[in-house]
């Protein structure tokens, strides 16, 4: 069945529509009522009044589906990721427009982050890919990084319909000056700052090319992670390993799969940047947060972290 996505970078049938949901129990008469329910209920909330505009109805769909059609699920999710976003705004994207677009067509001179177009037909997950293009590349600036992975983040949010995912990272040209990179504070605030605004299911992490320094950096990483997250991590020794997991049909020429190489979705990823959509999100970006000066503080501690008055007083400096 054709995509009904307009992004390129994320093919969307509706087969993949109807079936996530009925998975849901929303029925398209039910999934509009309900959110206008979450339109109406963001209205209600002081803290998330001036965000609402750049919310919109398709990422409140986005939420909802994301939070197997629960509403009160969805209405926390909302709430939590605006918040997130407000205290870490480092990583959302607040320079001019045409600054951003420099620093991510640089970027994509040195590293591939992207999502795979198709679905993974073994389980119905899309593909995280990040892979670094330079051999020569050393560079890895972890805020910039994480900028361009919300930015592709929020793309999913606006255009995508599948949010269970399958990370995969290809180390082949990684260096072993990383370790130095691996700052413990930056690392902690990136894993709040995802797991608080995004939290996408993830089925599987899988490496590839992994180099002989590997295991100091994953001894470092999985400090910062649930455990269950680290125990879905895969190495592989060969692509053929691979596709035990994800289809080879969807991965890339390079990895002996049967969809766009390297190249091709990195000229598709410049084209989306340049497109209206692609700027607005940008632009979007640092409007998605909530004014925490109109909220119960009490309120939000207790609910999500179950620490009352003392979640701002938590610093990561």
């Amino acid at each position: 069945m054709d995509s009904v996505s307009n992004c390129t970078l994320l093919e969307v049938t509706k087969e993949q529509i109807l079936a996530v949901r009925r998975d849901c129990n929303l029925d398209t008469q039910q999934l509009n009522e309900n959110v206008d329910i979450l339109e109406n209920w963001c209205r209600s909330q002081d803290q998330l009044v001036e965000a609402l505009p750049y919310l919109g109805r398709n990422i409140l769909e986005r939420f909802l589906i994301k939070e197997k059609g629960s509403l009160e699920r969805a209405k926390q999710a909302i709430d939590k990721a605006l918040a997130v976003r407000g205290m870490m705004p480092e990583f959302l994207l607040n320079e001019e427009t045409k600054i951003t677009l420099e620093k991510f067509y640089n970027l994509f001179d040195n590293v591939l982050i992207t999502s795979l177009p198709k679905v993974n037909p073994k389980d119905g997950t899309r593909i995280f890919l990040s892979r670094i293009m330079n051999d020569n590349f050393e560079d890895i600036n972890l805020i910039e990084k994480a900028k361009f992975t919300g930015f592709f983040l929020d793309v999913r949010m606006t255009h995508d319909y599948v949010f269970s995912d399958r990370l995969v990272f290809d180390l082949q040209h990684l260096k072993p000056s990383v370790i130095k990179l691996l700052n413990p504070i930056v690392l902690k605030k990136v894993n709040i700052f995802f797991m608080g605004a995004y939290k996408f299911k993830i089925k599987g992490i899988h490496i590839l090319n992994a180099p002989s320094f590997f295991d100091k950096v994953f001894f470092i990483l999985k400090g910062f992670f649930e455990e269950k997250l680290v125990e879905r991590v895969n190495i592989h020794s060969s692509y053929e390993d691979l596709y035990k997991q994800i289809s080879k049909e969807i991965l890339p020429k390079e990895y002996g799969g049967e969809s766009m190489s390297f190249a091709d979705l990195i000229e598709e990823w410049k084209k989306y940047l340049k497109s209206d959509v692609g700027k607005r999100i940008i632009e979007n970006s640092k409007k998605l947060v909530s004014d925490e000066s109109k909220r119960s503080l009490f309120k939000f501690d207790e609910e999500y972290f179950g620490l009352p008055g003392s979640f701002k007083q938590i610093k990561i400096d």
